[in-house]
């Protein structure tokens, strides 16, 4: 009856992952390995944070996201229909640096981009990106114990908004 389609756009590029390790390694700055990372469109997608010795930082996603055409990735869509379909990679992909509240947060949650609903239709919960925020935000100016604290953080912050009724045995929602 229907038509299948099945395509990885991985399978259709010369993959210029190597180049990105090697710009990684190589880039003196923030700066430079952002330009690199713009140049180097055919990867798979990768979500970079990075920093540099002289206090430059950010964070920004490299590589090929295909533009699809009518389709957002929720449901299934008719393959042999030409309203749907690839329309070429996504141009302007997320990415942050040196914002005004001193550090980036990813935690694999929703970017805040126009182009966030077009690269993916599932993200991770906002509960670490909150913790990790709420945490950078009260620290004066972090240290490497503190990095090393927050990286065994345990809160949950689903847990902690259920924990009340949790707790009164009662469910309220």
């Amino acid at each position: 009856d229907g038509v299948m389609v099945m395509r990885w756009l991985a399978l259709e590029m010369q993959d210029q992952t190597p180049d990105l390790i090697r710009a990684m390694a190589t880039s003196q700055s923030t700066a430079m390995l952002k330009d690199a990372a713009s140049s180097l469109a055919s990867m798979v997608p990768q979500n970079l944070a990075i920093a540099d010795v002289d206090g430059g930082y950010g964070w920004l996603v490299a590589g090929s996201i295909p533009a699809r055409r009518g389709f957002t990735g929720r449901v299934i869509y008719p393959g042999g229909d030409p309203a749907f379909g690839w329309e070429g990679v996504i141009e302007d992909r997320p990415q942050a640096f040196q914002p005004d509240q001193g550090f980036v947060v990813t935690a694999n949650s929703k970017p805040d981009h126009p182009s966030a609903d077009r690269i993916a239709t599932a993200f991770l919960p906002p509960h670490r990106y909150d913790r990790i925020t709420t945490v950078l935000r009260a620290l004066p100016a972090a240290t490497p114990a503190d990095m090393a604290s927050l990286h065994l953080d345990v809160q949950d912050g689903a847990a902690m908004r259920h924990l009340p009724w949790l707790l009164d045995g009662a469910i309220t929602d």
